[in-house]
């Protein structure tokens, strides 16, 4: 039986994965490893505690790499950087965000959830730009039926 933590887990993954991909960006063996070292990572890390759970799969990971894909697992939404004391930038999984976009009609009280990745990946690039972090986007559109349907 798989638990929700590891199921949010794979959708992130999934959802990573596919932020890579159409960005236009290499989809290389160390970035997954990265993606699945901090994945794995219990609570805030930095980043050389990420190269150390990097190097559980691959030794060759280098700090540069880690700092390179840092930027990227931040635009996908899938880390967001953490309040800490340190002096270090630490990082945790955005893994408690939630989305979702509802029509609801109003005539017959009906409810159609949408799923939208790229809508969901540019509202948490707006809200990046005005300096901060989506955590819950929730949309609501009130609808009614068309003529045609």
């Amino acid at each position: 039986m798989i638990d929700d933590n590891q199921t949010s887990t794979q959708e992130l993954e999934a959802e990573c994965l596919e932020f890579i991909t159409k960005s236009g960006l290499k989809l290389t063996e160390p970035r997954k490893i990265i993606l699945r070292a901090a994945l794995a990572s219990e609570g805030d890390f930095d980043a050389e505690e990420l190269q150390k759970l990097a190097h559980e799969e691959d030794k060759l990971i280098s700090l540069a790499t880690i700092y390179r894909t840092l930027p990227i697992l931040l635009k996908s939404g899938i880390l967001r950087k953490s309040d800490s004391d340190s002096e270090k930038q630490h990082y945790e999984l955005n893994i408690d965000a939630k989305k979702s976009i509802k029509l609801i009609c109003a005539e017959d009280d009906s409810i159609v959830e949408l799923e939208d990745d790229c809508l969901w990946l540019r509202l948490q690039f707006l809200a990046k730009q005005k300096g901060f972090i989506a955590k819950n986007i929730d949309i609501r559109i009130d609808v009614e039926r068309s003529n045609g349907t």
